[in-house]
């Protein structure tokens, strides 16, 4: 008699955390820095890069309005969407916490060392803040970014199949008489060969 296929977590067992966690953080962060601009908010727009693309459309139609909200819905969106696929992905939060420190202390160092001193850097940008609310929100979307492929590709190699279980549905066809997998209906002509199955 074979044994059960793996279980499999269905979309019901995701915790809906980043879905709603980035947007807002990066929208808070992003109109925070907006009264901290930096050399005339070349830091928040920077800073703002998930949603900034979209202020060049606003002034090719013509708006008559202000395009920072437009720049504020767009990001939070793009935001709300990474959170969607890192949740869908299951990503762990110490793993993009870390990512986000990481990324965000990246950019601040970084941004920092441009200028030859200390002091020039307060000058070009004003305040310490300026830089690191530009550095956490541009560490949002970087660490995003990284999470992706990462989770992405982790995930797939969890789902490959091992040895002896269908190519398709995972199922282990140890002791399987079968042509075919009983799960999924599948040949499994090719996977007899495979030492992995014993009968």
């Amino acid at each position: 008699m074979s044994e059960p296929g793996p279980v499999r977590r269905s979309a019901a067992g995701v915790r809906w955390r980043f879905v709603w966690a980035l947007p807002l953080a990066w929208a808070t962060l992003s109109y925070w820095a907006l009264h901290h601009p930096g050399d005339e908010y070349g830091l928040w727009a920077a800073g703002s890069l998930a949603g900034i693309w979209v202020a060049r459309f606003v002034r090719i139609v013509g708006s008559i309005w202000n395009p920072v909200p437009a720049v504020l819905l767009c990001g939070a969106a793009v935001m709300a969407l990474a959170g969607l696929l890192l949740d869908l992905l299951r990503t762990p939060r110490k793993l993009w916490l870390l990512l986000w420190l990481g990324a965000a202390l990246l950019v601040l160092v970084t941004s920092l060392n441009a200028y030859p001193s200390y002091q020039r850097a307060m000058q070009k940008n004003g305040s310490l803040l300026a830089y690191v609310l530009f550095a956490a929100n541009l560490g949002l979307t970087a660490a995003s970014a990284v999470a992706l492929p990462v989770m992405t590709t982790w995930r797939a190699l969890q789902r490959r199949p091992g040895p002896g279980h269908c190519q398709v549905c995972g199922y282990n066809l140890t002791g399987s008489p079968d042509e075919r997998c009983p799960e999924c209906g599948h040949p499994i002509a090719d996977a007899r060969d495979d030492p992995g199955i014993r009968d």
